[in-house]
């Protein structure tokens, strides 16, 4: 099975309605989402890994080789940009809260206990686990919220939309996994609450590309914006430069 389709994410997005939505973002009430890069899903080895690798090898090669190439390099470069210039940064987590998990949303639960019970390995972690952590190389600075969520969209089981009002946050960057799942639940719900939204494409991924480019173009047709990191940092450089 091929994961690889020849295309960009762009192609065919001109033919929706009322695709492409542009405005202006001010970098002072602009803040950078780094949506679920943990240890059990973005690190080979661990937790999500060891169950595609297995099952999935196309799919694990895929994801994975995207993951260690461009979504972390580029959400490194957005981090850094961000805290360089003293720009708000969130990160968001996904899990339980409880080791038993019994506080997960419920499809997701049992499906992972099913992997678990079936194969042996565990995919469901808690929070306070190594899995469940951010990765390393994302380690959240000290003035930097870790919301943790247990749905896909972290409006729907965090305190996300209040804190991001009262840091006066009204457009948002997003970064991070999985595109199709928690990227796009968040970031579309972001949207429909009226903040400017864009999603960094190349600093997210999903298991292919075909549905990496679907979310993309699903986005970019009704809710927001989707650009390349050097595009999301000029487009805050020219604002602060105007």
């Amino acid at each position: 099975m091929n994961f690889y389709v020849s295309a960009t994410w762009k192609d065919g997005v001109e033919n929706w309605p009322r695709a492409l939505p542009t405005f202006e973002i001010d970098p002072e009430t602009t803040a950078l989402i780094i949506v679920d890069v943990q240890n059990y899903d973005a690190k080979r080895g661990y937790g999500l890994a060891n169950v595609t690798k297995e099952k999935y090898p196309e799919m694990y090669d895929y994801y994975y080789d995207r993951v260690d190439q461009l979504v972390l390099p580029n959400c490194k470069r957005l981090l850094h940009y961000f805290r360089e210039n003293q720009y708000r940064v969130l990160f968001l987590t996904i899990g339980p809260e409880l080791p038993d998990g019994s506080d997960y949303f419920t499809p997701r639960r049992a499906k992972d206990q099913e992997v678990q019970k079936r194969t042996g390995k565990i995919t469901l972690f808690c929070k306070g686990s190594f899995e469940h952590a951010v990765v390393d190389e994302l380690k959240p600075a000290k003035n930097e919220l870790v919301l943790n969520k247990t749905t896909a969209s972290a409006f729907n089981s965090t305190g996300l939309d209040g804190t991001l009002r009262k840091m006066g946050v009204s457009s948002l960057v997003f970064a991070g996994v999985l595109t199709n799942s928690c990227v796009a639940a968040t970031a579309t719900d972001a949207a429909d609450r009226w903040y400017k939204c864009i999603i960094a494409e190349d600093a997210t991924a999903t298991f292919t590309e075909e549905a990496h480019f679907s979310a993309l173009r699903n986005f970019a047709r009704l809710y927001g914006m989707v650009e390349g990191t050097d595009e999301v940092i000029a487009l805050m450089e020219a604002r602060k430069q105007g």
